[in-house]
């Protein structure tokens, strides 16, 4: 019976290349569309924050998700949202590094949405991580994209 031929490095790096590929799109978050408001510009500063997520977040890598305003890392994953709707004013306020955000408790932690950018931002942060760490690790990239209005009453019903 005839011996069966080792493969050679070539096929074996394709082999080892395509696995990769088919890794790195299993691993890909997938967001929920969601509706986006604001102006052209608004949506062309969503896109440069975005396209600049910090390589480090609390220790995750977020990534940009394809076809969506939106990055997110991690498992289950810490979502970033630019563009985002107003949320009910109802909601309890909270300042984290000084800036204003909505909070809401979702069934899996957080949801901070972002009170004083003209770009309104939202991060979900599911239970375990520190929602604190990280808006302090993502608001230098906020801050260089979408700058805080400064308004001295950022919304009804919060104070600093």
């Amino acid at each position: 019976m005839p011996r069966r031929q080792p493969l050679t490095l070539r096929p074996r790096g394709a082999l080892a290349a395509l696995l990769l590929i088919l890794c790195a799109a299993c691993s890909q978050v997938h967001v929920d569309a969601y509706p986006t408001v604001g102006s052209p510009s608004s949506t062309e500063r969503c896109e440069e924050l975005l396209h600049d997520l910090p390589g480090d977040l609390d220790g995750l890598d977020l990534q940009l998700v394809e076809d969506t305003l939106a990055g997110a890392g991690g498992d289950p994953p810490v979502i970033l949202r630019c563009g985002v709707e107003p949320v009910a004013e109802t909601l309890p306020c909270r300042t984290i590094a000084g800036e204003t955000w909505r909070e809401d408790t979702t069934a899996d932690g957080l949801l901070l949405t972002s009170l004083e950018r003209p770009a309104r931002v939202s991060l979900e942060v599911p239970t375990g991580y520190s929602a604190k760490r990280l808006v302090t690790d993502l608001q230098p990239t906020l801050d260089k994209h979408i700058r805080v209005n400064g308004d001295p009453d950022p919304a009804p019903g919060c104070s600093r």
